[in-house]
């Protein structure tokens, strides 16, 4: 199969890159800038460009036949941004793409959307039907762009896959920023600490928030267990969480650090993040269906 991988040069982006090449996949990969300095860019046809210039979009279809798009690129959570900026980034760029693919006979629409879409349910774990209440910009962006891709139904299959926690990496490839790495930047004593944002979150037994850790290795696995998936289908619109489906809070996440590494991780307490999420962790019963179908 011919896969196209936005955001491919980024953590999540090179590691799947990795795992679609390694079963066989021909991957065509598009990003603003140059890729990163790994073998496997050398063997993926690879377009230089913004997913908002029509420019873009033209030279992809124009010149690929493609068979499914899994849709990583986007603007991740930060300071300083734009409800507007998330707009453009994460849900103007997904409908021009999809729109784009529709026309163009693309069979499958994979899209990377986020946990962030929950909000702050007291429903945990979190299944696919819980009512979608972000709380920030980015998770509404993400929404808004799962609301969009259903009109495809029909047209082409789309899966909205709502990723939690991806932590780790592969050696050699880009490390991302989770905070797991962080911890383990503390331990090796590259950082002077870790900070804790809030200390009174509701639903966790130690008041710190609770989140779903997956390696992202794993995390990618399940993007090919879903494009064997949809093989043979048509017609699909889904939504599928992504996790481990276990909940794990900042202080348990510490203690494990501290217990294999043997060290002391220093502590900062900060005031909670608006918009912070206190417990989220996924029911996972529909991803094992499908990695198991």
């Amino acid at each position: 199969m011919k896969v196209l991988v936005t955001g491919a040069f980024g953590y999540i982006g090179s590691h799947l890159v990795h795992e679609l090449l390694n079963v066989g996949h021909e991957v065509v990969v598009v990003g603003r800038r140059a890729p990163p300095d790994l073998d496997i860019f050398k063997n993926t046809q690879t377009i230089i460009g913004n997913l908002n210039d029509q420019g873009t979009l033209n030279n992809i279809f124009e010149n690929w036949s493609i068979d499914a798009i899994i849709h990583l690129a986007g603007l991740n959570p930060g300071p300083h941004m734009l409800f507007s900026d998330y707009i453009e980034s994460n849900f103007m760029t997904t409908v021009k793409l999809s729109q784009m693919a529709a026309s163009f006979g693309v069979r499958h629409f994979i899209y990377g959307s986020s946990s962030s879409v929950y909000g702050n349910s007291s429903h945990v774990p979190l299944k696919e039907t819980e009512a979608c209440q972000p709380l920030s910009p980015y998770g509404m962006s993400k929404y808004m762009a799962e609301q969009a891709l259903s009109l495809h139904q029909g047209s082409m299959n789309t899966i909205c896959v709502r990723g939690f926690n991806p932590v780790s990496y592969r050696p050699g490839y880009p490390r991302g920023h989770s905070v797991l790495n962080i911890l383990m930047d503390v331990a090796q004593g590259k950082r002077s600490h870790v900070s804790i944002f809030g200390r009174n979150h509701i639903g966790s037994k130690d008041s710190t928030c609770v989140r779903d850790y997956i390696h992202v290795i794993d995390f990618c696995e399940v993007y090919l267990h879903i494009l064997d998936h949809l093989h043979g289908k048509t017609g699909v619109h889904d939504v599928v969480n992504l996790g481990r489906g276990e909940g794990v809070s900042m202080l348990e996440l510490i203690r494990m650090v501290e217990s294999l590494t043997s060290q002391i991780i220093p502590i900062q307490w900060e005031e909670e993040k608006e918009g912070d999420i206190s417990v989220s962790y996924a029911d996972i019963n529909r991803m094992m269906s499908i990695i198991n179908h």
